[in-house]
């Protein structure tokens, strides 16, 4: 995944991107004409959002997405048979549903004790501290009176942040 590793490695970087997205896109066309553009979609787009529902790293997505595809295929097809409906159709009706269960789960597992964004007001309280009497102003020049930390509430570490004059220990994302 570290491209000047694999380029001082002698590996032929551009030749395995082009071999990639080739062989990618005869399967997508191919798969398209087969199975339908919205079963297609399906397969590639719900499990990776299911997954990023409930991991960070790569391995656990891979195998969040690659269990959540098998068994919603499985559940989709018994379900066509037993409600004698149309297979495809059954299969993206069942990974719709599967996929909000799974929000409402991640609601449940990851925000039940988080009511409101307590952390913006100790990381405005910190920014203050340190200097930063201000959120960035935003490009259209009005200034952004509060600040929202990254991803729903969590501060991430942070090595550098250009845009404030003292260096925070933390990077928060302006509203």
């Amino acid at each position: 995944m570290n491209h000047e590793k694999a380029e001082s490695l002698g590996l032929n970087v551009r030749l395995w991107d082009f071999l990639f997205y080739a062989s990618f896109g005869f399967v997508v066309t191919s798969s398209v004409a087969i199975a339908g553009v919205l079963l297609v979609f399906c397969y590639l787009i719900v499990p990776s959002v299911g997954a990023m529902l409930f991991a960070d790293r790569i391995g656990p997505r891979l195998a969040i997405g690659w269990t959540m595809g098998t068994v919603v295929s499985a559940l989709g097809c018994w379900l066509s048979v037993q409600l004698d409906t149309p297979t495809g159709a059954t299969i993206v009706v069942t990974f719709g549903a599967v996929l909000i269960l799974m929000f409402l789960m991640h609601l449940i597992v990851h925000h039940r004790n988080h009511t409101s964004l307590s952390g913006a007001h100790a990381a405005r309280r910190e920014l203050t501290e340190e200097g930063v009497s201000d959120a960035p102003n935003r490009s259209d020049g009005s200034t952004v009176s509060s600040l929202r930390l990254c991803r729903a509430g969590l501060a991430l570490p942070c090595d550098h942040v250009a845009r404030f004059p003292v260096q925070p220990r933390w990077m928060f994302c302006s509203l």
